[in-house]
């Protein structure tokens, strides 16, 4: 096979990868994170919902034009989704949650994978805060199917939830990059290969 064709294959490969590989590496699992249809489409709701709803306020969104109000009384609610993801690929949970101005000091907070808890539960402090959008992360690892529930309660007025994603970690699959120097390297190899068949010394 002559050089130059080696290196097509190689510049060819590369740009697949490319183009398959790095759009997915930030690609939100989580469908309706943002609220943004304007109610629960996407999520599934049990417990205490009396006061559980998709609006402007009162918290103001933290982007776009709503978030979910949680402001269960007395028990509290749960919005869960199953998601499809990798076995054994890591994954970070992120999501923006703030407490009302009225917010009461009885209440709770968690975030469940698969029934566990992998954030909280936190209990309202008196005043609760923060009272304004704070961002949490949280690293978790996919089995295939696993399902994200956020389990909330305050008494007498509201939590705010919005901006939920879930996506491959970083150093979860290679960068780009990675892959282009990848196919770089065994575009040089198969140029070594070339010529040292070339001058019929076998290449060590």
């Amino acid at each position: 096979m002559r050089i130059h064709n080696i290196l097509k294959i190689s510049a060819f490969s590369a740009a697949v990868i490319v183009a398959g590989m790095g759009p997915s590496q930030a690609t939100n699992l989580v469908q309706n994170g943002g609220f943004e249809t304007g109610n629960f489409t996407d999520w599934t709701l049990s417990g205490n919902l009396g006061y559980t709803l998709v609006g402007a306020s009162p918290n103001a969104p933290h982007t776009g034009n709503y978030a979910a109000q949680l402001g269960a009384v007395g028990s509290d609610d749960f919005m869960s989704q199953t998601l499809s993801t990798t076995a054994g690929t890591n994954y970070t949970l992120s999501f923006w949650h703030i407490y009302s101005s009225g917010a009461g000091p009885i209440g709770d907070f968690s975030v469940q994978w698969n029934g566990n808890d992998v954030f909280g539960p936190v209990a309202s402090t008196n005043p609760p805060s923060p009272q304004v959008w704070t961002e949490y992360s949280v690293s978790l690892t996919g089995t295939g199917s696993d399902t994200l529930t956020f389990v909330s309660r305050n008494d007498p007025s509201y939590q705010g939830l919005d901006d939920i994603s879930l996506s491959v970690s970083v150093g979860g699959v290679p960068e780009t990059s990675t892959w282009i120097m990848m196919m770089l390297g065994f575009a040089g190899l198969g140029f070594a290969s070339y010529r040292a068949s070339r001058k019929g010394v076998a290449l060590t």
